[in-house]
């Protein structure tokens, strides 16, 4: 789903998507693989910046300063405010 999203926002300009290089200015990892725009969560990242990478996600449980992002098929772990696990 988030493939075919990011084709949407590559070939027809959906309004609210971000090109490879704006999302590189933000710190977000682009990457073409076949084609297909493919973004990556690393360590270190801000929550906006797994957001411009993966959307808003499903769940977010806060648990003092831990922050887990819940996702489909993810989930990004923050500690203070950076990506600490991708789980």
């Amino acid at each position: 789903m988030l493939h075919m999203l990011l084709l949407g926002c590559l070939f027809f300009s959906i309004p609210g998507c971000k090109t490879a290089p704006e999302l590189q200015q933000i710190g977000v990892f682009a990457s073409t693989d076949h084609g297909l725009l493919e973004l990556t969560v690393e360590l270190g990242q801000t929550p906006d910046q797994v957001k411009a990478a993966l959307g808003a996600p499903d769940k977010v449980i806060k648990l003092g300063a831990k922050e887990v992002y819940v996702y489909k098929d993810i989930k990004v772990v923050f500690v203070d405010g950076k990506v600490s696990d991708v789980q």
